[in-house]
């Protein structure tokens, strides 16, 4: 009976060790899960930094990229400037040495000293030029003066010309008036005469020829043909007698020519 009051307050006491002990490993244990939870939060904020320091040296390394890339093309720039001087440079000298060639030369043209250098023979050359202009200038307006003159004067002559001749139209024409020819030819098939007279003598085709013999008037003629020295002439209807004839030997006379 003691033995199992014994063993029974053993249990108890044992029973009572392991709640206190299984207290305690649930306070450790959540203690643990704490401490847990908090190394996780670190964990995370730490991978949230790692990731933020990649972006960072992600951003670093184009930023560095960029500035390496704008260093190359600044030295490319560079270097093509450098050429660019160089060729310049070149071209200087070489102007320079053409200056030199061209200052020389004009020293042997213009040995008095008056053009030493390129510049002094573009100044000259420019006066030259100036003067020219002007003088072409000056050609013009004689030339326009000149052409208004000859034209007054063409005017003038023209109308000298054509008062003379009107003037020997008329006095042909007043000669006319007094003018005796002779038939030479009679075709009286055609009906045609011709007469000793003609352009030489101041004869138109408007003249009138008038046929006599002696006193007696024979018939009109109209000339028909032109010449130089004779005219050939119809019979105007109805102006010849009946009966009569016009015959070689007839005279003409020129008449009712206006003056």
């Amino acid at each position: 009976m003691a033995l199992s009051i014994l063993a029974m307050g053993g249990t108890a006491l044992v029973g009572m060790l392991n709640k206190k002990d299984l207290e305690g490993e649930i306070v450790t244990l959540t203690d643990t899960k704490a401490e847990i939870q908090v190394v996780s939060e670190d964990l995370s904020q730490t991978e949230d930094m790692l990731v933020d320091e990649r972006k960072n040296e992600d951003m670093a390394k184009n930023m560095r990229d960029q500035v390496s890339a704008q260093v190359g093309e600044a030295e490319m720039s560079l270097s093509r400037l450098n050429g660019q001087i160089s060729t310049v440079d070149d071209d200087l000298k070489k102007t320079k040495i053409e200056q030199d060639e061209i200052d020389i030369a004009i020293k042997k043209v213009f040995p008095d000293g008056q053009i030493r250098t390129a510049e002094d023979f573009r100044q000259m050359r420019a006066a030259i030029q100036q003067e020219k202009q002007a003088l072409e200038n000056t050609k013009a307006e004689l030339t326009a003066t000149l052409a208004s003159v000859q034209t007054q004067r063409m005017s003038q002559e023209n109308r000298v010309k054509s008062g003379e001749k009107t003037q020997i139209e008329r006095a042909q024409k007043i000669a006319l008036n007094g003018l005796e020819a002779t038939v030479i030819a009679v075709n009286r098939e055609w009906g045609f005469v011709m007469v000793n007279a003609g352009k030489n003598y101041g004869v138109t085709n408007e003249a009138s020829l008038l046929v006599k013999r002696g006193n007696e008037r024979v018939a009109r003629l109209r000339i028909v043909d032109l010449g130089e020295s004779a005219v050939v002439c119809a019979v105007v209807e109805e102006s010849l007698a009946e009966g009569t004839k016009i015959n070689p030997g007839d005279k003409v006379i020129f008449e009712n020519t206006k003056s």
